[in-house]
């Protein structure tokens, strides 16, 4: 073998073994990406869920806030029209 072929293989071998590492690296990025998505994904489904469960809670709120106000207002009512009904016999 001469020395530009044995040049070549120990090229070639080289080549080989960076390639290798090199997919070795690809393989670790993807899996780090597909992590850091799944991540991500989950805090943002987090925080829609939390936010849909704090509307409710204000609605419910809100609805009671209502029922406080229309029984009150009835309160007033009743209570104005005993100070202006005739006195009964």
């Amino acid at each position: 073998m001469t020395t530009y072929e044995q040049a070549n293989l120990a090229l070639q071998q080289t080549s080989i073994a960076t390639q290798q590492a090199g997919n070795e690296t690809i393989f670790w990025v993807g899996i780090t990406q597909a992590a850091v998505a799944l991540t991500v994904g989950l805090i943002q489904a987090g925080v829609v869920g939390w936010g849909i469960r704090y509307m409710a809670q204000m609605g419910e709120r809100r609805e009671q806030q209502h029922v406080d106000r229309h029984t009150e207002t009835m309160r007033a009512l009743e209570a104005l029209i005993e100070r202006i009904a005739p006195p009964q016999p």
